[in-house]
């Protein structure tokens, strides 16, 4: 099994929903930075589970965070029609590292919290998948 970390920014306010089968899942995008001059990367990310409901009430845009898991690419038709690629994270440990809209939006600086390692997994790849 292959394992990647990212360290990045959450770039929009994450989405919590459950799936027909009664799964939670919490999804959102992470900005990498790749050095000066060039685009951030982004990921996309899923978060299932208990994970999920816990992470819906505390992840907010531009917070920093650690994420683990099983990486995946997958295919999608763009607005034009066109065959693109993306790489999505499956993750399975979560640590916001620092809480950036909730601090900048106090005009405070940004602060950084003990880290809050959730391991709980409570994702089974044959569980209905939301996407």
């Amino acid at each position: 099994m292959l394992k990647m970390l990212v360290v990045g920014m959450v770039t929009k306010q994450p989405e919590h929903k459950v799936s027909a089968k009664g799964l939670a899942y919490l999804k959102f995008q992470v900005e990498v930075p790749q050095g000066q001059g060039n685009w951030p990367k982004r990921v996309y990310v899923t978060v299932f589970g208990k994970q999920a409901d816990n992470l819906a009430t505390r992840l907010n845009s531009n917070d920093l965070v650690s994420l683990s898991g099983e990486p995946q690419a997958r295919g999608y038709k763009d607005k034009l029609n066109e065959a693109r690629g993306m790489l999505e994270l499956v993750a399975e440990q979560v640590t916001v590292l620092a809480e950036g809209a909730r601090a900048t939006q106090r005009n405070e600086p940004v602060r950084m919290p003990e880290a809050a390692i959730m391991q709980e997994n409570t994702f089974n790849p044959s569980d209905d998948l939301p996407f």
